[in-house]
């Protein structure tokens, strides 16, 4: 495993306790409405690459119910077991769930009808590399659905903009502005081969309580890889910088409001 992946799956590893249960359920929020996008048939035989708690798997095994099969990769111990335990939860038998690197599918060709994937492609270091992996396992004609925010959340909300200041005041934030995803994420899977690729946006409100709620929630998924570079020793500067900022950030309501705006992509593989 490279250095690069090591990183990624350590910051999962670490939020997977967590993970889509501090705060605003945006992974579950957007699971449903990736699914409802694709729309997969009855019958389909479904792989969620970057699977998490399963957020995708489980909704995608709602709609289908016991018509389908549902495979969910990961390379995160700690995520998977989260997936095992909802799984076990709802006594679903058709699923199965594997430790397995999205950019290395350990699936022969043409295995699946359906492939997703939701803020899984942002964090690969080889976004090419997986999508044609991706594609190699689809059948002709199989459907891939993505979500995908292409940068940060505070990026997409003028309310937090200056959160992005604050990062990098503290190193933990450096290069551009985050590109269009829709944009984005439609060029990626035309470079891959697919056709028929469809774009929506879609936005996921994110309110929070008081700002202690923020900052946990902050911590239970991707960003804490922006918050674990900077340093321990002025980790309490940073939770004082941007805990201060939030608490201007109450509305009349006195709750915290923030947006999540993210791509949702849909394409098929040529006959």
């Amino acid at each position: 495993m490279t250095s690069a992946k090591r990183e990624i799956v350590g910051v999962f590893s670490r939020a997977a306790p967590s993970y889509d249960v501090v705060g605003p359920r945006q992974f579950s929020y957007f699971a449903g409405r990736l699914v409802a996008f694709v729309d997969p048939e009855a019958g389909s035989e479904v792989l969620d690459v970057a699977t998490g708690t399963g957020a995708v798997l489980l909704a995608a095994a709602e709609r289908l119910g016991d018509s389908g099969r549902f495979v969910g990769v990961d390379l995160s111990p700690e995520m998977l077991e989260r997936a095992a335990v909802r799984v076990r939860e709802r006594s679903l038998v058709n699923v199965a769930l594997h430790l397995m690197d999205a950019e290395a599918l350990e699936f022969a060709d043409e295995s699946f009808d359906c492939v997703l994937s939701s803020f899984g492609l942002s964090s690969l270091p080889d976004k090419p590399g997986a999508l044609q992996e991706f594609r190699r396992v689809l059948r002709p004609r199989g459907r891939i659905g993505l979500v995908d925010a292409l940068g940060w959340y505070f990026q997409h909300d003028r309310r937090w903009a200056w959160q992005e200041e604050v990062l990098r005041s503290f190193g933990a934030l450096r290069g551009d502005r985050s590109p269009d995803a829709e944009a984005e994420l439609a060029q990626e899977l035309g470079q891959a081969g697919f056709c028929e690729v469809e774009t929506a946006p879609h936005a996921c409100p994110l309110v929070f309580s008081n700002e202690e709620q923020w900052w946990r929630w902050a911590w239970s998924h991707g960003t804490r890889r922006l918050l674990e570079k900077v340093p321990r020793a002025r980790r309490g500067e940073l939770k004082h910088a941007l805990l201060g900022g939030l608490a201007r950030c109450r509305e009349a309501d006195g709750l915290i409001h923030g947006t999540l705006r993210a791509a949702l992509a849909r394409a098929s593989k040529p006959a």
